[in-house]
């Protein structure tokens, strides 16, 4: 889970949905009541896809970091073995770091990276 103090926005990682999803929060009526909407940001079904939204695909997606100054939302693909970028503006998920199920232990750029199960 990470929460985007700029908006708001509560994001969840949906591991075994293999989706990411937000809830967004409102206020019901003017007694001050709660109401969630929740709704799927990117992901569909298993696999590795990089895309807009519900085009790009996951595999157990579990630790997320969001910045909401710069609307980027940081995504750990544990089983895909990579580190994938949300543009919350655009729902567009790019992989930043390490090589898709290739696991391992590397230092470097872009697929130059290597991890094994990353999940913070």
């Amino acid at each position: 889970v990470a929460v985007d103090d700029v908006s708001g926005m509560v994001y969840v990682a949906d591991r075994g949905n293999h989706r990411i999803r937000a809830v967004r929060a409102y206020l019901g009526n003017a007694s001050g009541t709660v109401s969630n909407f929740v709704y799927t940001l990117a992901g569909s079904d298993q696999g590795y896809s990089d895309g807009i939204g519900t085009l790009a695909k996951f595999n157990a997606p579990v630790g997320l970091a969001v910045d909401g100054y710069t609307r980027l939302l940081f995504v750990s693909d544990r089983d895909n073995m990579v580190i994938r970028k949300i543009e919350l503006d655009t729902a567009r998920v790019t992989t930043l770091a390490g090589s898709p199920g290739v696991p391992g232990f590397a230092n470097g750029r872009g697929q130059a990276a290597a991890f094994q199960l990353p999940t913070g």
